[in-house]
């Protein structure tokens, strides 16, 4: 797991402005985007690259409409305090991350640890560690930075959840998995965040995938946005791509890939559906 901490974090220096285009899966059309061919500007344009920085993986923050990036914190970053115009969800991939009111004690956020920021409420961002990386989306655009005098009635409170209180599911609990009876897929679990479990609206839950999986996951409803939240996902059936920490991939209806873990430890995916997924 350190080693490919160590490379995706060194991997981060590089900037780019030109538009980042996924790329597909050879023989199955699986577009990928890789950790490796992430593309950095600054989120706050004010603080250029001293502050923090975002890499898109799908839509588009500065416009209109739903859209998924990666955030790059340096060491020691606090954020001024500000509000939000949108509503959005964070997953804490690498470092730790603390997102609460302006006078909060400090409460880190581990790799795997969400939270969820509503519009209008004043608040801080800050991040601890060597290599700091969130995963963020939004239902909505544009994403801004207004100031505290901007603030507005949240439509919820905030939620901040430590990877270590999320609730998982195992095969024997939830339907989206296989059968516990299974003989060739074992120990795999499911955590359910937020969004609406029906074939009309969207959720998001974070898989585990155990040492050793070998299995296929597939929509036939809706499309699947996947990021690789911990550890190394593989692709294919022929062991086509290896996604590290901080890669995405996007599958379209109906359409299915195998996945596999080839590491010693539990892999951890973040999966945005439409509808119901299954994993077999």
């Amino acid at each position: 797991m350190k080693n490919f901490i160590v490379l995706f974090c060194s991997l981060l220096t590089i900037f780019s402005s030109s538009n980042l285009q996924s790329k597909p899966l050879e023989k199955e059309n699986i577009h990928i985007i890789k950790s490796s061919d992430l593309e950095w500007e600054p989120l706050v344009p004010a603080l250029g690259t001293e502050g923090p920085l975002y890499a898109p993986l799908w839509g588009n923050i500065h416009k209109k409409g739903a859209s998924g990036f990666l955030a790059k914190m340096p060491d020691g970053y606090v954020s001024s305090p500000h509000v939000h115009n949108i509503t959005y969800r964070g997953v804490t991939i690498s470092g730790l991350v603390h997102n609460d009111d302006p006078g909060a004690e400090k409460a880190w956020l581990s790799p795997g640890s969400i939270w969820m920021q509503p519009a209008g409420e004043v608040h801080v961002t800050a991040a601890k560690g060597k290599c700091n990386i969130a995963y963020l989306e939004m239902n909505e655009g544009p994403y801004l930075f207004d100031p505290p005098s901007d603030a507005f009635t949240p439509p919820f409170s905030a939620l901040n959840i430590d990877s270590s209180h999320l609730i998982w599911l195992n095969q024997k609990h939830s339907t989206w998995l296989p059968s516990r009876k299974s003989k060739r897929v074992k120990n795999l679990a499911i955590a359910f965040l937020w969004g609406k479990v029906s074939r009309k609206h969207w959720n998001s839950t974070l898989l585990r995938l155990p040492p050793d999986f070998y299995g296929k996951i597939t929509n036939r409803k809706g499309d699947l946005k996947i990021v690789v939240i911990k550890g190394e996902v593989t692709l294919g059936k022929t062991k086509n791509e290896d996604l590290p920490s901080g890669s995405y991939f996007h599958l379209e209806p109906s359409q299915s890939s195998f996945i596999s873990n080839e590491t010693d430890e539990n892999v951890l995916l973040y999966i945005k559906s439409k509808g119901k997924y299954k994993v077999y």
